[in-house]
């Protein structure tokens, strides 16, 4: 899934992967964090997971995205939940690891790095 990032006062260790501010990571969740936390700042979201990203000072960093999926490990989540879950949504997710937008995963890795370096 493709994800919007904060843009405007973009803490100092979250670069931008593409110019319009968006990200592509691989998703795979049933649960969701649909209320920010007190004291919570949103970084990333998209229709799909609006609280896709967030931090809490420097102590929280919450990434509900899989930085560490590869291509082959979302194949199989997908092929794990096709008969659980609606045909046509596993048919969209399966479509979204056969196009040529590959995940910003190496973006999201320094993001936990610089994070964790930062606080």
């Amino acid at each position: 899934h493709q994800f919007e990032l904060q843009t405007n006062n973009r803490p100092d260790w979250m670069s931008l992967p593409a110019d319009d501010g968006s990200c592509n990571l691989y998703f795979c969740h049933q649960d969701q964090v649909v209320q920010l936390p007190n004291d919570a700042t949103w970084l990333a979201g998209n229709e799909f997971c609006p609280n896709m990203m967030f931090s809490i000072e420097d102590k929280v960093l919450g990434m509900q995205g899989h930085p560490e999926f590869t291509p082959r490990v979302m194949d199989t989540a997908i092929d794990y939940f096709e008969d659980k879950l609606d045909g046509e949504f596993i048919r969209e997710a399966a479509a979204t690891t056969k196009t040529e937008t590959k995940p910003d995963d190496q973006y999201a890795a320094e993001w936990i790095v610089k994070f964790l370096e930062a606080g």
